[in-house]
């Protein structure tokens, strides 16, 4: 089994797991179901792949930003571009 390692601690998470908690902490910030599973999938991905700067650990920002309106859900460049 893969696992995501926490910098500086001796803590393994299953993927699928920490997929599913990110996805769900995403949605009751106020993402679309289809956006957050796109996002907690890269996050995990990011941190099994080593780039853990870019990884689970943003996942409070992108929480806040969510929250506070700087992030809006579904994504949108031009109204129409969507994430496939």
């Amino acid at each position: 089994m893969n696992s995501v390692a926490i910098e500086g601690a001796d803590v393994r998470l299953d993927p699928t797991r920490l997929t599913t908690f990110c996805a769900a902490a995403l949605t009751a910030a106020g993402a679309s179901d289809d956006d957050a599973a796109l996002t907690a999938r890269l996050l995990v991905r990011t941190d099994l792949r080593g780039t853990h700067s870019h990884g689970v650990q943003t996942l409070p920002a992108h929480v806040r930003n969510l929250r506070e309106g700087g992030t809006r859900s579904p994504a949108a460049i031009d109204g129409y571009a969507r994430p496939r």
